[in-house]
């Protein structure tokens, strides 16, 4: 899971201070998870579908499998023997 940049809460929010920027997602209807430390913390697809927009799965890509070379060609001919 990406999660937004201390820089992209700031300009989420507009605000630099994390309590403000606290209720300026609370007003947003942004979910937030709250770190004293590092300020709150925001998954970027969540951001994503509060702005409408549409992304393609981020998890791992499926794998692409690859025909053994006796296998390539028209057909399975290479597979039988005789």
């Amino acid at each position: 899971m990406l999660i937004c940049t201390p820089e992209d809460i700031e300009r989420i929010t507009g605000k630099t201070k994390f309590k403000a920027q606290e209720r300026a997602l609370r007003e947003m209807g942004i979910p937030y998870l709250e770190r004293k430390k590092d300020g709150p913390v925001v998954a970027v697809a969540v951001v994503e579908a509060k702005l409408g927009v549409r992304v393609a799965s981020r998890g791992t890509p499926a794998p692409q499998l690859r025909r053994p070379t006796a296998l390539r060609g028209s057909g399975h001919e290479a597979t039988q023997k005789g």
